[in-house]
């Protein structure tokens, strides 16, 4: 009797043990999943689904914007747990032209159609570093998996004037896109802003092929930004010279929130990744 528990036991212990070890493998045999010591890196998927949504609807001037994307580095501490490194870059440059009158040419000739240019160049940068812990836990190519992360975000904004009718003693007050006035902007600047979160997050991956997966995530964050001052330059005339001069605009501001991220978006946080 003994020697037929020992054997059931040592049965149940070997089965058992085959069942830890079993892993996902290609119709070639090679390893689905990552294993300890590989490193992934990926893309956030929401600019191509556009770009392949916007195909097929008719939309016009179609394009992929590099302008903002997400990068997504892992390293795998265990075949079931990692460490992630998020970087999301958003800089943009925007121009903007409009036609005023020549105020020169109209000086000259009142009945004259001349036209100069003004113009206003939006610039925005925003970087974010999202760190965090995940285990993975599932079956087959399917794996879910939960963490904990935190974010820290800086970003900055401002717009520069450039204007076709120059401000002298002769013309005080010149056409602008916006009208005529005394005090011109030149330069107008938000505060810096930063930002720190923290929160949990979880989702899920599904491995198409061996090494690659498309995954989906959704997080609830806790967090605090805080922006600096934001001021105004402009341009105006003090007797027969012109000075250009600043002032605030903004003392700052301070914010708290608590929500969730990927679950309200069209594509709910995708992403794709290969592991090597």
């Amino acid at each position: 009797m003994k020697k037929l528990l020992s054997f059931v036991l040592m049965s149940l212990l070997a089965i058992n043990t085959y069942a830890q070890e079993e892993e996902v493998l290609s119709k070639k045999g090679q390893p689905v999943l990552p294993k300890a010591g590989d490193f992934g890196i990926g893309l956030e998927a929401k600019p191509y689904l556009e770009f392949l949504g916007n195909m097929f609807n008719g939309k016009t001037n179609n394009t992929i914007s590099p302008s903002s994307q997400t990068i997504h580095l892992r390293y795998f501490l265990t075949d079931n747990s990692a460490v992630k490194l998020n970087v999301t870059i958003n800089n943009s440059t925007t121009k903007n032209l409009y036609y005023v009158q020549d105020d020169a040419a109209i000086a000259v000739d009142p009945n004259s159609n001349a036209q100069v240019e003004d113009m206003r160049t939006r610039f925005y940068r925003s970087t974010s570093f999202n760190a965090g812990y995940q285990q993975f836990r599932g079956y087959g190519r399917l794996r879910g998996f939960y963490g904990a992360q935190a974010t820290y975000t800086h970003s900055t904004s401002r717009y520069a004037y450039e204007y076709g009718n120059q401000m002298t003693a002769a013309n005080p007050r010149p056409t602008t896109y916006q009208g005529r006035s005394s005090e011109r902007t030149l330069e107008t600047r938000d505060g810096n802003y930063n930002s720190l979160t923290a929160g949990l997050y979880g989702g899920i991956e599904y491995y198409f092929i061996p090494k690659a997966c498309f995954g989906a995530e959704v997080s609830v964050n806790y967090g605090y930004g805080w922006e600096s001052q934001g001021f105004r330059v402009y341009e105006t005339m003090v007797g027969d010279q012109r000075v250009e001069m600043d002032k605030p605009t903004s003392p700052g501001d301070i914010n708290r929130s608590f929500k969730t991220t990927g679950a309200s978006s069209t594509y709910a946080g995708l992403y794709v990744m290969f592991h090597f």
